[in-house]
């Protein structure tokens, strides 16, 4: 529990320091709440580290961009990428086993959207979850945060 603790005082510092114009205090707050919530917690290990080694790469195309995909050693299929542009999210994450999410994870956005989707989704099948989450549409951008984890959770089919 205390690297759990350690790990998400460092994501938050990244976070804080990374300066994307749309985010605010309030995300960084609930995203450090987010982490210590996790129950696979090589996912956001994984993604700190990552996040760090991606935060200023270039998002202008409509789909995401997998910047890790591997299974561990339990049978867990680890998955990260970064979203399109259109979004406010700058990572998602998702751990799937045996078709089912065991859990979705993102790095900015809509504090309460990113952390109900995830939790929705956690326990739901990799098919279910595409089916309600495809096709969302944000503010008339063409796709939404809940759209580029459908198209994360499709590399994972």
């Amino acid at each position: 529990m205390k690297k759990l603790v350690l790990l998400s005082a460092i994501v938050l510092a990244i976070v804080s320091c990374v300066g994307k114009n749309n985010a605010s205090k309030q995300s960084e707050a609930v995203f450090d709440e987010q982490i210590t919530d996790t129950s696979h917690p090589v996912l956001l290990y994984e993604m700190d580290k990552l996040f760090e080694e991606h935060q200023n790469s270039s998002r202008d195309d409509w789909d995401i961009t997998v910047v890790k995909d591997f299974t561990d050693e339990d049978g867990t299929r680890i998955v990260y990428a970064v979203p399109c542009d259109k979004v406010c999210s700058a990572m998602i994450g998702v751990a799937v086993k045996d078709g089912v999410i065991l859990e979705a994870s993102f790095v900015r956005g809509c504090p309460g959207n990113s952390i109900g989707v995830a939790k929705l989704v956690q326990d739901m099948t990799v098919e279910e979850a595409i089916s309600r989450l495809k096709g969302i549409d944000c503010s008339e951008r063409g796709t939404s945060c809940p759209d580029q984890l459908a198209k994360v959770l499709e590399k994972c089919k």
